[in-house]
């Protein structure tokens, strides 16, 4: 699995979902996709400019989770927002147990 530009992708499959673009919604394109050029437009129109393909290149090769690992991205932005909330009403985050 390799982290690639979209301009580059066509005829590669997607290693991993990519997310939704707003809560309870489904994956852009599903894990095993086959990108064609038609599906590399419509994500360079949505700003989508990097995607994880499966190719020879990195047959067997697994990216590290350095900071974040698999949590969904909401999860990592909840967590300063709630800091700053805190912070406006004078109250530290440790304290309540966040």
């Amino acid at each position: 699995m390799r982290l690639t530009t979209v301009s580059r992708a066509a005829g590669m499959r997607l290693a991993r979902d990519l997310p939704a673009t707003g809560p309870g919604r489904v994956p852009l394109l599903a894990h095993g996709t086959l990108l064609t050029e038609r599906y590399q437009r419509a994500l360079l129109a949505q700003g989508i400019h990097a995607v994880w393909v499966d190719d020879e290149l990195s047959d067997g090769i697994e990216p590290v989770e350095l900071i974040f690992g698999d949590r969904p991205r909401r999860d990592r932005r909840a967590r300063p927002r709630r800091a700053r909330q805190g912070a406006r009403r004078g109250r530290s985050t440790r304290a309540s147990g966040s």
